[in-house]
């Protein structure tokens, strides 16, 4: 009777299988811009053949429609397919009105804009807009892209630069003044206000850069005229104050 109990349970075990591992698929982001489709893995690591890689996107410039396989490194693989590019670009008309500036833009009805920096479109930076919208302006100069997007593709970038602001007015040093010890010249001022610090020049020759209220040098030995500038913390210069010292 015991054997027919061990066939039993070895029939029943041979019998019993585990359910197979479900593959997820990969989630993504996929964005045609112009002729280049970008990629983007929400979760984990991604490879797709084909595709080169740039500031976590994968891309490929490719103007027609193709598909290609995604892989979940490690967990499973998925396809993908993508239409043809978007012909077209939009129109941008700029409006400068004191700080800001309004931008009106034809040919598509919704809108992608892209930061631009040091050349380099950032994907990260992407906001939907309407065909007319606001942006501030800055004391640097600041560019952007705008593409035309239907459905889920973007046409190619219109790119465009924002005049910057004049720069602020920087108050200068007040009470400039000298005096001397017999090798030194020491140059003493005083000012009211935030600053980054202070540059001291010789005609055209900066002679240092000080956070305090005076400044040491060798005596002269002919007339010289020094000069103060203050430095914002921004980074802008007054037109600075100018002192002349006569042996």
């Amino acid at each position: 009777m015991w054997y027919v109990l061990i066939i039993l349970l070895i029939t029943l075990s041979c019998g019993i299988k585990a359910d197979p591992q479900v593959l997820m698929r990969p989630k993504i982001e996929i964005r045609r811009i112009g002729d280049t489709v970008y990629v983007r893995s929400l979760e984990d690591a991604i490879r797709i053949r084909g595709f080169e890689e740039d500031k976590g996107f994968l891309y490929k410039r490719e103007p027609k429609a193709f598909c290609f396989t995604v892989e979940r490194v490690g967990e499973g693989k998925a396809k993908y397919c993508v239409d043809g590019v978007l012909e077209g670009k939009p129109e941008v008309n700029l409006r400068y009105e004191k700080d800001k500036v309004l931008v009106k833009a034809q040919g598509y009805e919704r809108y992608a804009l892209y930061a631009i920096v040091n050349g380099d479109l950032e994907l990260g930076s992407r906001k939907d807009m309407g065909e007319s919208f606001n942006l501030e302006r800055s004391y640097t100069k600041l560019c952007y892209a705008l593409t035309g997007v239907v459905g889920s593709r973007e046409s190619y970038p219109t790119s465009f630069c924002l005049e910057p602001l004049p720069p602020p007015e920087v108050e200068d040093v007040k009470d400039l003044e000298y005096r001397t010890t017999k090798d030194l010249l020491i140059l003493v001022w005083s000012y009211e206000g935030d600053y980054q610090s202070f540059l001291v020049y010789s005609g055209d020759k900066l002679l240092g850069e000080t956070k305090g209220f005076t400044f040491e040098l060798p005596l002269p030995e002919k007339s010289t005229t020094f000069t103060v500038k203050v430095k914002s913390k921004e980074g802008f210069m007054s037109k600075g104050r100018s002192i002349l010292y006569s042996p």
